[in-house]
């Protein structure tokens, strides 16, 4: 019968991120525990709740930053997804040391 039908797999989440509310994480376990329509519907409720949580993450983060200039930019790179270049500011070629 798994062959036909395979056994449903939930993610174990190891962290969560610190900006969820607890109604978010309950949500979260209700969705991994339900079935068939009842996991869509939760799995819709549930993104548009980190949606919201991220937001007020964002927005609490700003407020105190209001005149700091590089902490904004910071911040709005972190929302954009836009990271840091992830090669070393230096490379070793050859054993010589480049800038």
């Amino acid at each position: 019968m798994d062959v036909a039908t395979p056994i449903k797999t939930i993610k174990v989440r190891r962290s969560r991120d610190r900006y969820l509310a607890k109604d978010t994480l309950d949500l979260m376990n209700a969705r991994d525990r339900a079935s068939g329509d009842e996991s869509h519907r939760l799995r819709n409720r549930v993104s548009s709740l980190v949606k919201r949580d991220h937001l007020k993450s964002n927005l609490a983060k700003r407020h105190p930053a209001k005149n700091k200039l590089k902490i904004l930019w910071d911040l709005a790179n972190n929302i954009l997804g836009k990271s840091q270049a992830s090669l070393p500011a230096s490379l070793n070629v050859k054993g010589t040391a480049t800038v």
